[in-house]
Order: C-alpha cells, then sequence, then structure tokens
C-alpha cells in the first residue's frame, strides 16, 4: 500500500516537466507549481523515503 501512496504522489512530481513542456502553461501558473512542488511536505517526505 505504501507503494502506491508513493507512486502517485511521485508521478505527478516527475511529469510536470514533460507536461509543462508540452502544454501551453502560463508563466505564473508554472511558477506556482514549480514552488508547491518544492515545499509540499507529503512531495518531500515521499521523494525522501524512495
Amino acid at each position: 500500500m505504501a507503494g502506491v501512496v508513493r507512486d502517485t504522489v511521485i508521478a505527478p512530481a516527475e511529469s510536470w516537466s514533460q507536461t509543462k513542456a508540452e502544454a501551453d502553461v502560463p508563466a505564473f501558473v508554472a511558477s506556482h507549481i514549480e514552488g508547491r512542488l518544492r515545499t509540499l511536505p507529503l512531495v518531500a517526505e515521499t521523494r525522501q523515503g524512495s
């Protein structure tokens, strides 16, 4: 079960750069998402446990 949670949290974080490159994402949205991915505790904790 922990593996499923980890994969679910990390997948969007790891695919963000590709999504941003392929989609027409406004700069302010991209900036906000990148900031959140750097500061969300769940993402940080999941990456540490990988």
